[in-house]
C-alpha cells in the first residue's frame, strides 16, 4: 500500500516531464477508440449474418489492445512488475572506463540510458526487447494482425475492404506505432504493409456475396490514409524529440551557469579558511553537479616551487560531502591513489547488482586531477547512483569549479604570505 500511495504522489510531481512521452499516450487512445468504434458498428448491424466471426474479429483485437497497453513503456508506472517484463528488459552496460559507441537502427541512433535527474526521451509505443530483431518481428506482428482483422472485417462493410472494414481505422494506428518508434523509414514500411492487406481485400474479397464493382475511389482512399497518417506521426514525433533535446540543453546550461555562481560565491566568502573553503565548496560543488557524493583531495607541498624531480603528490587534506548508499564497496582511497599517481581522468559505470529492471541503476564515478603549472594541485572526485556513466558536462563542470577552487586556494595563500611579509618588515 505504501508503495501505491508513493507512486501516486509522484504522479503529479512528473506530470511535465511526461509530456514528450505524448507519442504513447496518443497511440493507445487511437488505438482503443477506434476498438470501441469497430465494436459499436458490429453491434448496431441488424440481423449479424456472421456472429461468431464477428465476436472472434473483437476478441483476437481486445487480447492483442490489451496486451500492447499493459506492457507500453509509458504505463509502466502503473503496473511495473508484470510477468515476463523483466526477460523483455534492455540488458545494461557492464562495468567499463570506455563507452561503446551506439549501434543503429534503419538509420536511428539508438538511444542513452537516462539519469535519474535528466529529461526523458519519447518513449515507444510498444515494448522494448534487448534484442533489435525481436523489435522487429514485435512491430511486424502488430501489422499482420491488425491487416488481418482489417482484411476479414471486410465481411461487415461495403466496399468489402478497406475504409468499408469495422477494422480499418484501428488497423491504421499499426503505421503509427512504427512511425513513433522508428520515424519515416518505420512508419511508411508498415504502412505499406499494411496496405498489401488492403490489396489483397480489393481483387480477393473474403465475402461470399455477390461482388460489389471496385471504385477507383475507395481504393484510393484505403490505400492514401495510413502512409499519409504515418507520415505525420513521424513528423511529429521528430518535432517533440527536437523540442525535448533543445529544453534538455537549456535546462542544463541553466543549472550549470546557477551552480557556478553558487559555487563562486561560496568561495569568496570563505575566503579566509581553507578548511572552511574546502567543506562549503564541496558541498555547493555536489549539489550543482547533482552528486551524491563529492570528495576533494588537496595536495601537499603543491604550492612550493621545487624541482619537478624533488615534488612527489601527497594528500594534505581530503573533504567529503554527501554519501551513497550502495552495496558496492568504497574504492575511493583507491581511485584518488590510482589519479595522483597516473595523473589522468578516471571514468567508470558499474551496474547494481540483484536490482532487474528496466531502469536498472549503477555506480557512476568520475574522478578529475586539477593541475597548475604542471603539478597535481587538487584531485575532485564525483560519484553517483544513475542509470547511465557521467558524460562530458559532469567532467566540464567539474573541471570549471575545480579551476575556481584553485584559483580561492592560492587567493588564500597569497594572502597569508602578504601577512607574514607585512609581520616580519
Amino acid at each position: 500500500m505504501s508503495q501505491v500511495i508513493k507512486t501516486v504522489k509522484t504522479i503529479p510531481q512528473t506530470a511535465s516531464r511526461r509530456v514528450r512521452n505524448t507519442p504513447g499516450y496518443f497511440f493507445l487512445l487511437w488505438r482503443w477508440v477506434t476498438w470501441l468504434l469497430a465494436l459499436i458498428t458490429l453491434v448496431s448491424i441488424g440481423g449479424q449474418p456472421l456472429p461468431l466471426l464477428a465476436a472472434l474479429l473483437l476478441g483476437i483485437t481486445f487480447l492483442q489492445t490489451i496486451i500492447v497497453t499493459l506492457y507500453a513503456p509509458v504505463f509502466q508506472i502503473f503496473l511495473p512488475d508484470l510477468p515476463g517484463r523483466k526477460r523483455l528488459l534492455h540488458p545494461r552496460q557492464r562495468a567499463t572506463t570506455k563507452l561503446r559507441k551506439p549501434g543503429r537502427r534503419w538509420g536511428q541512433s539508438r538511444q542513452r540510458p537516462l539519469a535519474t535527474d535528466e529529461e526523458p526521451d519519447i518513449v515507444t509505443p510498444l515494448a522494448s526487447t534487448r534484442n533489435p530483431y525481436w523489435d522487429f518481428a514485435i512491430y511486424g506482428l502488430d501489422v499482420v494482425i491488425c491487416g488481418t482483422v482489417t482484411y476479414f472485417g471486410g465481411y461487415f462493410g461495403a466496399p468489402h475492404f478497406g475504409v468499408g472494414s469495422p477494422f480499418y481505422r484501428y488497423g491504421i494506428s499499426t503505421a503509427i506505432a512504427a512511425a513513433f518508434t522508428y520515424r519515416y523509414r518505420g512508419g511508411i514500411a508498415a504502412a505499406l504493409g499494411y496496405d498489401l492487406f488492403i490489396l489483397f481485400g480489393a481483387f480477393f474479397p473474403p465475402t461470399q456475396i455477390p461482388y460489389v464493382a471496385l471504385s477507383a475511389r475507395d481504393l484510393a482512399g484505403s490505400l492514401l490514409d495510413a502512409p499519409v497518417i504515418a507520415i505525420l506521426a513521424a513528423y511529429m514525433a521528430s518535432l517533440l524529440e527536437s523540442y525535448t533535446r533543445s529544453k534538455r540543453r537549456e535546462q542544463d546550461n541553466v543549472r550549470l551557469q546557477i551552480a557556478l555562481r553558487r559555487v563562486g560565491e561560496t568561495m569568496i566568502q570563505d575566503i579566509s579558511d581553507v578548511k572552511h573553503l574546502l567543506q562549503q565548496s564541496a558541498e555547493q560543488m555536489r549539489k550543482g553537479g547533482h552528486f551524491e557524493r563529492l570528495i576533494i583531495a588537496l595536495m601537499r607541498n603543491a604550492n612550493e616551487a621545487k624541482d619537478g624531480n624533488d615534488y612527489r603528490a601527497e594528500i594534505d587534506s581530503r573533504i567529503e560531502a554527501g554519501f551513497v548508499e550502495s552495496t558496492i564497496p568504497d574504492k575511493s582511497g583507491t581511485i584518488l591513489e590510482r589519479v595522483i599517481q597516473t595523473g589522468e581522468i578516471y571514468s567508470a559505470f558499474e551496474p547494481l547488482e540483484g536490482i532487474e529492471n528496466e531502469n536498472r541503476p549503477g555506480m557512476a564515478r568520475l574522478y578529475l586531477p586539477i593541475l597548475r603549472e604542471v603539478r597535481l594541485y587538487v584531485a575532485i572526485g564525483a560519484e553517483s547512483t544513475r542509470q547511465a556513466p557521467f558524460e562530458n558536462k559532469q567532467e566540464v563542470f567539474l573541471r570549471t569549479t575545480g579551476s575556481q577552487l584553485v584559483i580561492a586556494l592560492e587567493n588564500i595563500r597569497l594572502t597569508e604570505q602578504a601577512k607574514e611579509f607585512a609581520a616580519l618588515a
